[in-house]
């Protein structure tokens, strides 16, 4: 299959960032990048790859594969992290099914969506129910939704709120 880029200079840059966190993780452990996707032994690692941007440098992470999060994932002061799909539908889901993502004061998360793709962050696995504080963000800093998608969560409770904005 083919597909036009219509940026291509952000594609190149997407598939660097990309090959800069999944790289190091697969020549550490000598397997593919199936090693790494939803499931995979080395899934655990690759998200901490994603943890270790540098702060004030943004970091692009082009998710080529479903990412199902054990754990959530804390955008620290002063890292600028965006999540994009490769061009193809990619989910990021949870189980349990918890607050996925933190941004500290200072941090900054984009979910952003493809030209051709979509990326969906999906509350299925958990019955998409949280209760009280539960939150799909959590949000002290800047949280940014660029055509990226949130489905199938429901919050209840006092101080809940599928994305929380605070601070």
């Amino acid at each position: 299959p083919c597909r036009v880029a219509s940026d291509i200079l952000r594609e190149q840059w997407n598939k660097l960032m990309l090959n800069c966190g999944i790289n190091q993780v697969c020549a550490l452990h000598r397997c593919g990048y199936g090693g790494c996707q939803s499931g995979a032994p080395h899934q655990a690692e690759f998200i901490a790859a994603m943890n270790n941007a540098v702060a004030g440098v943004p970091c692009t992470i082009v998710l080529g594969n479903d990412v199902l999060l054990t754990e959530e994932i804390v955008v620290e002061t002063g890292k600028v992290i965006t999540l994009i799909d490769d061009g193809e539908t990619r989910t990021i889901s949870s189980d349990p099914f918890m607050t996925l993502f933190t941004v500290q004061a200072g941090g900054k998360l984009t979910l952003a969506g493809s030209d051709t793709g979509r990326l969906v962050i999906d509350g299925t696995s958990g019955a998409g129910q949280l209760k009280d504080a539960g939150r799909v963000v959590s949000c002290q800093g800047t949280f940014v939704l660029a055509g990226a998608e949130i489905c199938n969560a429901t919050s209840w409770g006092i101080g809940a709120g599928i994305i929380y904005i605070s601070g």
